[in-house]
């Protein structure tokens, strides 16, 4: 009918107010990420093992056709439309990881999911792997692999909840990744995962399961110019609060809120109840903003 809101997946394409990603069909991958200010690709999502195999000898020119050759190949049996409507769209892909020789490495599963008024596409992974990697974590992993067009880009990540430049090829980075041409500014949010590798200028491992690791189940997200990333990221990282209520909002109110911080660089890092004589009278809420000698904010209460 006529003024009612479209879903958020058109044609296979999941988009929103700020972008649209288009889904590779062979891989199940992100094969672009595009704003709407321009149609050129942000950057491009796959999962991958690397089998460690791949060493240049001193002083061997980098080549990022020989490269690709440690990786494996995504291939995606089945990629579907798991959710259309107004407020969330989701693409679920799912297949293998193949060697050269086209053998099974791992299975794979993977939910791309998008809201309206929001700049993250969030990633859901679940790795099945069959091939263990091998002893060496930086050179044997499976991970999220992300490339962008504009190799005179720079890298920045979070160091103690603040943006600073990233240049090593061995990154650190459990909370964001940022992809900065100048002109546009695409986030990696990195959901806790601590280690990343850059691969030339313009190509970076987000490492998922090495040696060892027995976590399967990852979650990522892409942003999309966000003006203060470092919200993104502990939202990503913090479990959603559903809270039951018998009573129901207000009659008069279509919505409110319970507790709002205007200052964007002040964050709230620990909340607790607020208990007077056995009943809960509040909340107490400790502020992310350090004070000048480096010591912690008074707490916060309010009933």
């Amino acid at each position: 009918s006529k003024g009612k809101t479209p879903p958020l997946v058109n044609e296979g394409i999941p988009q929103n107010e700020f972008f649209q990603v288009v889904i590779h069909p062979d891989t199940g991958g992100i094969q672009a990420v595009r704003g709407y200010e321009s149609r050129e690709n942000r950057i491009s999502q796959q999962l991958a093992y690397r089998s460690g195999r791949r060493r240049g000898r001193p002083g061997m020119v980098w080549d990022e056709k020989e490269e690709e050759k440690g990786y494996s190949r995504m291939v995606a049996e089945e990629v579907t439309t798991t959710c259309q409507n107004p407020v969330m769209g989701e693409i679920t892909s799912q297949g293998h990881l193949l060697d050269a020789k086209g053998e099974t490495l791992a299975r794979f599963q993977q939910r791309l999911r998008l809201w309206r008024g929001s700049r993250v596409l969030r990633l859901s992974i679940q790795l099945w792997p069959e091939q263990i990697p091998a002893a060496d974590p930086w050179n044997s992993y499976y991970c999220s692999r992300f490339a962008w067009k504009n190799e005179a880009a720079d890298l920045y990540r979070a160091v103690n909840q603040s943006r600073h430049k990233a240049t090593a090829t061995q990154l650190v980075a459990p909370q964001y990744v940022d992809i900065d041409d100048g002109d546009t500014c695409t986030t990696v949010l990195t959901g806790g995962l601590p280690f990343h590798r850059r691969i030339g200028f313009r190509m970076l491992d987000s490492l998922l399961v090495v040696r060892g690791e027995t976590c399967q189940r990852f979650e990522l997200g892409i942003g999309v110019d966000l003006p203060h990333p470092l919200q993104e990221a502990v939202s990503l990282l913090s479990p959603e609060a559903v809270v039951f209520d018998s009573h129901g909002r207000p009659p008069t109110e279509k919505s409110a809120w319970l507790f709002h911080i205007n200052a964007r660089n002040v964050m709230a890092t620990a909340w607790q109840p607020w208990i007077e004589e056995e009943k809960t009278g509040g909340f107490q809420v400790r502020r992310g903003s350090p004070t000048p000698t480096g010591g912690a904010r008074p707490v916060n209460r309010e009933r």
